[in-house]
């Protein structure tokens, strides 16, 4: 579904909002991740280096792996700012 999704996406280029609890999903997809605090409120903002068209492969690419760390790290320890 998200490489559906970030076809239709390529295609079409619509304002796009994804909410999501998956970390690689939200890798997969997003150019900017949002990271909210405990609080409700966005706290911090992850670029993804990752080219597009991306793919399921890139889910052990090098970028992917490191900007995944530094999500779980926040939600691990989320008074900690990236």
């Amino acid at each position: 579904m998200a490489l559906y999704l970030e076809r239709l996406w390529i295609e079409r280029r619509p304002p796009t909002l994804l909410v999501s609890h998956d970390v690689d999903e939200a890798i997969l997809l997003a150019d900017r991740i949002l990271l909210m605090g405990q609080d409700g409120r966005i706290t911090d903002e992850l670029r993804n280096p990752m080219p597009r068209p991306r793919s399921i492969e890139m889910l052990n690419a090098p970028d992917h792996l490191r900007c995944r760390a530094e999500v779980v790290r926040f939600l691990r320890e989320p008074e900690v700012q990236l």
